[in-house]
């Protein structure tokens, strides 16, 4: 599944039926979701890129997406950079 957002400006709206109300996702987790879905859909996520934007080390950063990734809301491609 696909969650999209509608981005407009300065706002973005998420429906309430998402990810926001899942019970087995923490409030760190469902932070960091609502960070990412706010930005571009072209954006290219790294874990400095993350931490740095959720303004959280990168091992808390790495908790979350781990929380993400256990639940089926993200999927992690590993590239290693040149």
């Amino acid at each position: 599944m696909i969650f999209r957002t509608v981005k407009d400006k300065n706002y973005m709206i998420v429906s309430n039926d998402t990810y926001m109300k899942d019970k087995e996702l923490s409030f760190g987790a469902i932070g960091l979701m609502t960070i990412l879905l706010s930005c571009k859909d072209d954006t290219n996520f790294s874990l400095n890129f993350i931490s740095i934007i959720a303004g959280k080390r990168p091992k808390v950063v790495t908790k979350y997406l781990n929380e993400l990734k256990k639940h089926h809301y993200i999927y992690v491609n590993k590239e290693k950079s040149k």
